[in-house]
């Protein structure tokens, strides 16, 4: 494959610091895929490289001798100069068995910030001298302890603290561990001669927040890569000096995605082998779940599906048949897979909900707030509102928000009342939103999702909101210039929806919030124009007259027929161009049917000359909203 002049600069990068790094003084060997898996070279992403340099690591594919394989994370050239040495494993690599096994870098106070260590070699491993770093270069240097084989340590700075917060089993090393920055570090293990051991740059995206360590899947998986890692699902939040609880079992099948397709009334079930070895036969069942007790039951079965035998690492999408006629309310449903001697079986239950097709437009997007103002102790709450413009309540529990990175920033909780005809729901990121609109206090309009979840870029992001069935229901892809560009500031101004019947996406149906609290949460917006269930009709009998005062044909009675019982009027005449020549009616009051004669003169009392002309009827409601329009033509003639 042909190398970009960007990939030879990555590689002379790459091989500086490999030189360094390793100690090597002659130049490394290295070349270049763009796009390359273990058994797939055409699935990896734009931007993610593979480096091949002697010698061969236990877990590389299948190459020729003495070539040494190296993941590069996937990411941006922009950011992979700094990547560079976290992975650049030298060849001690080959044969270390001492790795970075779990990571506590958000812990609940007062727990202590944690690494623990596991020896996965089949020989005990002196630690003395041993040291761990992070992306700043503050190191903690091991004291003299031994590491069994297949025994692990846990190193923090305060080993007292820990104990009393948690249980932990075996060797505790007290040591200045460095500060483990919660939005992603840097962390390099290398043993007492420098010579780096395991290494890895963590984000917050790969899991592990909220008083959840941070557990790796295997030792022998490459520990630079995030599917390597996930959030520990202890029922704990960690397993410091144990086991991880999310360590590849040897046989364990599991339930990858879930989800229920409303169109063809059908369950998508991505199954995966989570193990580390060839699964066994199995099956995938469909079940409607009528007790509500998320328990697969014989007489509930609605499809199955054999699974033929899955190599480790494989995954294998399935389609499974709701052999149910769907309604409008979503039935709970469960997919399972069961495999004989499966020793992991917590991931082979997935719960999804059917309901038919999502009523287009029921549910919109209706206001959004990214960017509120401060409150004085601390920042304010976004919200995201929402609009049932249907005609009969909706349960939006379950219900959730995502984003521009197709992760949940909030979900509707259960219980949450539903939304009535008409009627709003601001999903806030905190209670906070209550300081800023009072009125809300004792409303039912409100569901806090919780501040962690919830965060809207200020310069543009995406809005998808989805039902619990995981149907899409409204989309809005917003920009911070949306805003009216006059105002300037618009710190803690909403974004508000203009009509409720106009596309969600387009940047013409959205401004800023006229009100004087910079928004309108749970109440009608200040830019709403009302979604009218018909239509004006605008018509003129004579449609051909000629105003010449012969007594025959002199006027046109332009009749008005509105969908409202009241509303406020303006009627124009225009010429062939679509020039205004007479306001024939301004602002007047109206009811919802009547007529006004018009004399075809223009405005100041002139004769008309004979031609085509378009009568241009505007209807509004009291308080200025609610546009209709109709129009007609007519023609002024001369007799001859």
């Amino acid at each position: 494959m042909a190398r970009t002049g960007r990939e030879d600069s990555v590689a002379r990068s790459y091989m500086t610091i490999m030189k360094r790094e390793t100690g090597h003084r002659k130049p490394i060997a290295c070349r270049f895929y763009r796009e390359l898996l273990p058994g797939d070279d055409s699935t990896c992403e734009e931007g993610a490289f593979v480096v091949l340099c002697r010698p061969t690591l236990p877990h590389a594919i299948t190459l020729p001798p003495h070539w040494l394989e190296v993941l590069i994370m996937r990411t941006t050239i922009g950011s992979l100069a700094a990547a560079l040495l976290l992975h650049a494993l030298p060849a001690a690599m080959c044969t270390a068995q001492v790795v970075i096994n779990e990571i506590m870098y958000a812990p609940e106070s007062p727990e202590p910030e944690w690494v623990e260590l596991f020896n996965g070699g089949p020989s005990p491993t002196d630690l003395e001298g041993w040291s761990i770093r992070d992306a700043s270069g503050a190191r903690a240097v091991l004291s003299a302890e031994r590491i069994a084989a297949g025994g692990y340590v846990v190193i923090t700075r305060d080993s007292a603290a820990l104990r009393a917060a948690r249980s932990v089993r075996g060797t505790v090393i007290e040591a200045s561990l460095p500060s483990l920055n919660n939005g992603g570090d840097m962390l390099v293990l290398a043993d007492s001669a420098g010579v780096t051991m395991d290494s890895l740059f963590y984000s917050d995206t790969w899991g592990g927040d909220g008083g959840r360590s941070l557990e790796r899947r295997l030792y022998t998986f490459p520990g630079a890569i995030d599917s390597s890692w996930r959030t520990s699902e202890s029922n704990t939040g960690a397993t410091p000096g144990r086991r991880n609880s999310i360590t590849a079992s040897g046989f364990d099948i599991s339930i990858a995605a879930a989800r229920f397709d409303a169109p063809g009334s059908i369950a998508y079930v991505l199954v995966r082998n989570a193990g580390t070895l060839p699964t066994a036969r199995a099956r995938a069942a469909l079940y409607f779940d009528a007790d509500n007790d998320e328990r697969p039951d014989a007489s509930e079965l609605l499809d199955s599906v054999a699974i033929p035998s899955l190599l480790p690492g494989d995954s294998l999408l399935f389609t499974l048949v709701w052999r149910r006629a769907l309604t409008e309310t979503e039935e709970p449903g469960l997919v399972e897979v069961v495999m004989a001697g499966d020793e992991r079986t917590g991931d082979n239950l997935a719960v999804i909900y059917a309901s038919a097709p999502v009523r287009s437009g029921s549910v919109i997007i209706n206001e959004i707030m990214f960017d509120p103002l401060p409150l004085a102790h601390g920042a304010g709450a976004e919200y995201v509102e929402l609009r049932n413009i249907g005609g009969t309540p909706v349960d939006v529990s379950g219900w959730r928000l995502y984003d521009a990175t197709l992760r949940a920033r909030a979900a509707v909780r259960p219980r949450t009342a539903p939304i009535a005809p008409g009627g709003y729901l601001a999903i806030a990121s905190d209670t906070t939103i209550y300081l800023r609109f009072p009125w809300l206090r004792d409303s039912a309009n409100v569901a806090i999702a919780g501040v962690a979840g919830f965060s809207l870029n200020a310069d543009e992001d995406d809005l998808v909101l989805r039902n619990r069935g995981g149907q899409l229901v409204d989309e809005v892809h917003y920009h911070g210039d949306w805003h009216r560009s006059e105002l300037g500031d618009v710190k803690g101004i909403a974004l508000e929806r203009i009509s409720a019947a106009a596309p969600s996406g387009d940047r013409r149906n959205w401004s800023s919030s006229a009100a004087a609290a910079g928004g309108t949460p749970g109440a009608r917006n200040t830019l709403d124009i009302p979604v009218m269930v018909a239509r004006a009709v605008l018509s003129a009998v004579p449609q051909t007259f000629s105003p010449d005062g012969d007594g025959n044909d002199d006027f046109t009675r332009v009749i008005y027929h509105l969908p409202v019982p009241g509303a406020r009027i303006i009627l124009r005449a225009l010429d062939r161009w679509g020039r205004p020549v007479r306001m024939i009616a301004s602002n007047e009051p109206a009811a919802a049917e009547g007529e006004i004669v018009w004399d075809g003169r223009a405005d100041g009392g002139m004769p008309l000359e004979p031609g085509i002309y378009l009568l241009l009827l505007e209807a509004y409601d009291e308080a200025g909203a609610g546009l209709l329009s109709a129009c007609a033509t007519v023609i002024i003639a001369r007799r001859l």
